[in-house]
């Protein structure tokens, strides 16, 4: 009798267990699918009171499927949920950390920053709420002020308009930044535009915008807003950048060169940061305080003409994208009209510099047959072979011993011995000096030119517009 139970436990066993896989199995597609982004345009109130600012927050053009996890400005714990009419929604926690959108698609925070009342000047650079998932397109701030109508309002986006009425002064700014850095200070400011793209703040009017040239030649520029204080340390923040009143236009362009390339080099690793500075130095023509930038400007300088540089550096400006080593390589290509990897060669800065080099885009054909794994590269006037593999591709025998600089080649009753740091081979037991090393090691490759090529090995070399063609001379 007791096997009808226990094969009963079997079965059961096993469908809990093939329900327990289904879940798991379920659960797990369901953790590895990609979380959905969505996009929202943002509204923002503030209303300033004596020691704080009240600020409401808007976000529109939601699914308004499921709740959106959110996380308030550092220092925030109160907060409300507001109806689209002004009305508090219903009762909710305090504590909660998600929250869902109305049937129109929004949601709609409120929050107060405390300030200090006697405080001369402040910068907040994270005082809005930030929302899981969610890309903000574009942002509106509607800013009513009525304690602090003495000083000046500034913002990392665009100021569209403001009047100063009888009780209240009533600013607006609008633009990308999710997040734009605050400011406020007690004095009043002079505002310079310099274009659409560059708002400047300073105790008295200058013609600095003459000074800017290199920036206002960037497309799809992002906006900055320049304060020139005494009442804060100098910083930058999202979209603005406090500075001294002493500074020289030099050092301020500079500045601020800097910070619109960095937004442009966007989350790139620590150690390709240094990219930032070489182009700022390129387009100042200035030296630069990082050992690798000079040593690749210095290097272009000898690889490039004057205006094959200026080239280089209009279309870098010109270009919208983000960049990365791939992309600058991408640049010099559409520039020079021949593949090189320089800039992914040297992306690193405490890696040692290779220099600039171009691969022959024609195939390379031997003994009447096209070769794909040869290459030919362009160092200045140099044409480089990959030594190994042509020479062993053209019967030779090749070894190269264990200190990676000495190379043996045999081929018949003719032996030859190289050295990649020396101008001597020795040809059949006879030691022969040269003017020049026939050897580059590049990327621990060995190259030879093509000249010694031709001479010490007899091979004879013809090109037309497709191919490059190598045989052994019959002279």
């Amino acid at each position: 009798m007791w096997k009808i139970p226990f094969t009963f436990f079997i079965i059961l066993s096993a469908v809990i267990c093939g329900l327990l896989f289904w879940q798991w199995d379920a659960y797990s597609k369901e953790m590895d699918q990609p979380v959905d982004r969505e996009l929202a345009s943002q509204k923002i109130s503030i209303h300033t009171e004596s020691d704080k600012l009240v600020i409401t927050q808007k976000l529109s053009g939601l699914t308004g499927k499921k709740e959106i996890p959110f996380a308030l400005p550092s220092g925030v714990t109160i907060w409300q949920c507001l109806l689209e009419d002004g009305r508090k929604c219903e009762k909710q926690e305090e504590s909660v950390t998600s929250i869902k959108p109305d049937n129109k698609g929004n949601i709609q925070i409120q929050f107060t920053l405390p300030i200090k009342p006697n405080e001369k000047a402040f910068l907040f650079n994270q005082w809005l709420a930030s929302f899981s998932n969610v890309d903000v397109t574009d942002t509106k701030v509607e800013l009513t002020d009525s304690t602090k109508r003495n000083g000046t309002w500034a913002m990392g986006i665009p100021l569209i308009g403001n009047k100063k009425l009888d009780l209240i002064d009533y600013y607006v700014f609008e633009g990308q930044l999710a997040n734009p850095s605050l400011y406020w200070q007690a004095d009043s400011l002079v505002q310079e535009e310099v274009d659409s793209k560059l708002m400047i703040y300073s105790e008295q009017e200058g013609n600095l915008g003459q000074t800017f040239t290199s920036i206002q030649q960037i497309s799809n520029r992002s906006h900055l807003t320049v304060v020139i204080t005494n009442q804060l340390q100098e910083g930058n923040g999202n979209g603005i950048i406090i500075t001294r009143p002493d500074i020289k236009p030099e050092m301020l362009e500079k500045k601020l060169l800097y910070s619109l390339l960095k937004l442009k080099f966007d989350n790139l690793p620590i150690e390709q940061s240094w990219l930032v500075d070489l182009h700022v130095s390129l387009l100042l023509n200035s030296q630069s305080q990082i050992s690798k930038s000079n040593q690749v400007i210095q290097e272009l300088k000898l690889k490039l003409t004057e205006e094959e540089l200026e080239s280089y550096l209009q279309t870098f400006l010109s270009e919208g994208n983000v960049y990365t080593p791939q992309k600058l390589d991408e640049i010099l290509v559409k520039v020079m009209g021949k593949p090189t990897m320089f800039f992914e060669d040297n992306k690193n800065e405490d890696s040692n510099l290779v220099p600039l080099y171009f691969l022959e885009k024609r195939n390379i054909s031997l003994k009447g047959k096209i070769q794909k794994d040869l290459h030919i590269i362009y160092m200045g006037d140099q044409k480089l072979f990959p030594f190994v593999e042509t020479l062993s591709s053209l019967g030779f025998q090749v070894k190269v011993l264990s200190d990676n600089e000495t190379l043996l080649l045999t081929k018949g009753l003719n032996s030859y011995r190289f050295y990649v740091n020396q101008n001597i081979f020795i040809y059949n037991e006879e030691d022969y000096g040269l003017l020049e090393n026939p050897l580059t090691k590049l990327n621990e490759t060995i190259y030879i030119n093509y000249q010694w090529l031709t001479s010490l090995f007899n091979i004879q070399i013809d090109e037309d517009e497709n191919t490059v063609y190598l045989k052994e001379s019959t002279e």
